[in-house]
């Protein structure tokens, strides 16, 4: 074993790398070929940052503590090259938008630390909570809220949101229709009927279902649905029943790229706030 002070140890489990410590020093193996290492582990320094919290900051991905290294993965808004000039206008101005989240007290590392498990479908990898494809559909979602003029962000106000709204991650590679079961046992405590849940996966829906509507839910699974496990609060039985589903690509495909041809010639900010207004107020309404 080689290695050098100040290095990492951990390991790979499926597509996330997970740091179990730091190494400190190399120690001087006996009776054997290998070498030995001295590390300290993880947990020592989250013991340290919780002793000091007004001096020193949990070890995490940068991304974690703001919003701004997830800026460029943000509304891609991919196209081919004939249509590249119907979205451009449009995806430079919600890229732009980010920088009003980035501003903001909100930050992934915040978000996490209030809502925790609560963020995932159930079932989902709690290892999802810091990888970077989750907070980029946070940083999305929120624009969208603010392009709508839904609020200002600050932390007194997180909970409000996550009550207004359910924004739930699957790190999932498939289908987002595959987790249906899961999203029956997700947690909707403090959700009121009525409510708009948003899932975010890895991948874009196949084909355009960006909704799933409660009628499309086989008669079978709610029957099946057991009651005790759900969490939610009095009066929910069936999440369906109560609640409108979209995928979080859908303010994107189709809002947007389903209808390049009404963007086209937009290229003035008023314009193009009041149409996105005008296709976002159908899934969310204005504060």
């Amino acid at each position: 074993i080689r290695g050098h002070s100040g290095g990492a140890l951990g390991k790979l489990s499926n597509e996330y790398f997970l740091l179990g410590g730091i190494q400190s020093q190399m120690v001087e193996a006996l009776d054997e070929q290998l070498g030995k290492v001295e590390f300290s582990p993880l947990s020592s320094f989250d013991d340290l940052v919780r002793q000091f919290p007004d001096d020193l900051v949990p070890i995490l991905p940068a991304y974690l503590g703001c919003f701004s290294f997830l800026q460029d993965a943000a509304f891609l808004l991919e196209v081919n090259a004939f249509d590249e000039e119907s979205v451009v206008y449009t995806r430079n101005f919600l890229r732009a938008e980010t920088e009003k989240i980035v501003g903001s007290a909100a930050t992934p590392y915040l978000i996490k630390q209030y809502f925790n498990v609560r963020l995932l479908l159930n079932q989902s990898n709690s290892n999802a909570l810091n990888s970077r494809e989750i907070w980029v559909v946070w940083l999305e979602f929120l624009t969208v809220l603010n392009v709508m003029e839904y609020n200002d962000f600050n932390e007194g106000n997180l909970t409000e949101i996550f009550n207004s709204f359910r924004l739930l991650f699957s790190d999932t590679d498939k289908d987002w229709t595959h987790e249906l079961q899961n999203m029956i046992y997700s947690d909707y405590r403090g959700l009121p009927a009525g409510g708009l849940v948003v899932v975010g996966t890895r991948t874009s829906p196949l084909g355009d279902n960006f909704e799933i509507e409660a009628g499309k839910i086989p008669n079978l699974m709610k029957a099946q649905t057991q009651r005790k496990f759900l969490k939610t609060d009095d009066g929910i039985n069936f999440p369906f029943d109560h609640y409108r589903f979209i995928h979080i690509d859908l303010f994107k495909k189709k809002c947007i790229l389903t209808k390049l041809e009404e963007y086209r010639e937009i290229l003035d900010e008023e314009r193009l706030i009041a149409k996105l207004q005008e296709e976002y107020e159908q899934y969310i309404k204005r504060r």
